[in-house]
């Protein structure tokens, strides 16, 4: 028994596959011949063979299937050849490793001594095969703030970048107009990477994979953070103040979004403009924004066996992007998707793509148009001398995309001599 799977793939109207089977009648003799040797046969199982078949417009598959006997096996290269190719691979490793070793000994002045055909070919150099830039490393930027100052006030000598993983040394000049609390050295996510307690002197650190700020903290003085949550921003009179100061912050919501409440250290604030108190650490201002929009989203499929909408992602958020995909069920085919809400229409032809959740308290529908699929393939099997076997199919009919199962099993005493693959 033999077995193919096709796949359809050819567009036309209406089309009809034709396999036409060829059974051949085997010898009751060779039967008996078999017979004398003592095999047996028909206690063999059936064959089981699967191939994609694909369709062209010009082109009709044809097969022809032969039976494989006992006696043919596949073909072994000789063992000389292969002792010869061996050798010949080993003698070129050998002459490559020479020529390498040639090279790193001789110096320069020597291989200007040397004759032309005697210097080693760069070609086959280890040396050219290092990568650009290996063992270069990133530079990163050295920044320093005072807090407790707008201005620059000098105190820090040291350098203004490094590489990743060597070790940086600066020094801090005391200053009686300035006294130093202590500095905090912090990367760009204002993660601590180490502090120092004493303030005037040198101080080293190791840099790492990221800039560097090193805020040098007046006696007295914290610093003031601010984060959004939302669509916002946050912002603060003043980067820094002393224990018992007090300083005001603000806050913008972006179109769309209404700021809901500050806050800090764990306590929510709803009041804007809102007035802090400096206490005896650095202060972190949350500002936390909603959205005005609640839209919801929903799909329809016409007709409705036609095919399916799938949508992953935000669909509740205003700005956030999600995935649209439109897929056909067999025997029809994709044609278009009409997005509503309020009174804006737009319309995809696009089975997949991004979609910006827009800003709307309306409901976001998604309708999938689908057409009726006429590229049918009918199958149907020839025989050619009936009384030796059968062929059948898994599928009457085949749509672009689909894949049917035939099975061609010969009857007992024939065999298999042919297939051919028409197109009526």
């Amino acid at each position: 028994m033999k077995r193919k799977r096709i796949t359809m793939t050819k567009r036309i109207l209406v089309a009809m596959l034709c396999l036409v089977t060829i059974f051949t009648c085997i010898p009751m003799s060779a039967f008996a011949d078999e017979a004398s040797e003592n095999v047996k046969v028909q206690s063999e199982d059936p064959l089981s063979v699967e191939e994609e078949i694909e369709t062209t417009d010009d082109i009709v598959l044809e097969e022809t299937l032969e039976e494989v006997t006992e006696e043919e096996t596949l073909e072994e290269v000789p063992e000389e050849i292969s002792e010869e190719i061996i050798v010949e691979q080993q003698e070129e490793i050998i002459e490559e490793e020479i020529i390498d070793e040639t090279l790193n000994d001789v110096t320069e002045s020597e291989a200007s001594e040397l004759p032309e055909e005697n210097l080693p070919s760069p070609i086959k150099s280890k040396m050219l095969a290092a990568p650009l830039g290996e063992g270069e490393t990133k530079v990163y930027n050295i920044y320093v703030k005072y807090v407790g100052s707008n201005t620059d006030l000098g105190l820090y000598s040291g350098l203004g970048e490094a590489s990743e993983g060597t070790t940086v040394n600066f020094y801090i000049y005391d200053s009686a107009s300035f006294p130093i609390n202590y500095i905090s050295v912090r990367n760009s996510k204002n993660e601590e990477i180490i502090k120092f307690y004493y303030a005037a002197g040198e101080h080293i650190f190791t840099m790492p994979d990221d800039d560097i700020y090193i805020n040098i903290y007046k006696l007295g003085y914290h610093y003031i953070y601010t984060k959004s949550e939302g669509a916002g921003q946050v912002m603060a009179s003043t980067s820094s103040a002393g224990v018992g100061e007090t300083f005001t912050v603000t806050q913008q919501a972006n179109n769309g979004s209404v700021f809901d409440y500050f806050e800090v250290d764990g306590t929510k604030y709803y009041e804007s403009p809102l007035t802090l108190t400096m206490g005896d650490h650095d202060i972190t201002v949350v500002g936390h924004f909603r959205s005005l929009y609640s839209p919801t989203v929903s799909t329809s499929v016409t007709p409705l066996e036609a095919g399916t909408i799938t949508i992953t992602g935000d669909t509740t958020t205003p700005g956030s992007i999600c995935d649209v995909k439109v897929t056909a069920n067999p025997g029809y085919k994709y044609d278009r998707l009409v997005i509503k809400y309020g009174n804006n229409t737009v319309t995809k032809t696009s089975s997949s793509f991004p979609y910006i959740i827009p800003s709307t308290n309306n409901n976001i529908t998604f309708t999938a148009y689908f057409k009726e699929d006429t590229n049918v393939w009918n199958l149907r099997a020839n025989i050619i001398n009936p009384e030796g076997g059968k062929v059948s199919f898994s599928k009457d009919k085949l749509y672009e995309g689909e894949t049917c199962r035939i099975t061609v099993t010969p009857n007992d005493g024939w065999k298999i001599k042919s297939e051919t693959w028409k197109e009526d």
